[in-house]
């Protein structure tokens, strides 16, 4: 689990939320970091009913409210959870996703963790 000082694998902690990573291939769909992050702050910041679908193959099964993205191996921020979709139950999105809902609020320090795929568990981080 990670946790504010680090990596824990203390079987006690209470997971709080979870760490996904916005990698490269994501970058390179929108042609580049700054373009992923105006289009991804805009949609956290500019629209309430807006959703961001990020791939994920496995259900979380806790309980949490925040989801913090690591960008280029930094923090970068976090948001909101707003459930999990297995694949095909969503028209548009036919992959397995957790769908993340704003605002976003960006990490007050720098921090570097690095990137994975899928997700892990993490207590508050900031």
């Amino acid at each position: 689990m990670i946790t504010k000082d680090g990596y824990s694998k203390d079987k006690g902690l209470v997971p709080e939320g979870i760490v996904i990573t916005f990698g490269e291939k994501l970058i390179d769909l929108y042609d580049g970091l700054q373009p992923l992050l105006r289009h991804f702050t805009y949609c956290m910041h500019h629209h309430e009913d807006s959703w961001w679908h990020h791939k994920v193959n496995s259900q979380p099964v806790h309980e949490f409210d925040h989801v913090y993205i690591i960008i280029q191996n930094r923090l970068y921020g976090r948001v909101f959870y707003g459930g999990y979709k297995p694949a095909g139950s969503h028209e548009l999105f036919t992959w397995p996703h957790i769908i993340l809902s704003g605002p976003l609020e960006l990490a007050p320090m720098e921090r570097e963790i690095k990137g994975f795929r899928g997700f892990r568990y993490c207590t508050k981080l900031f």
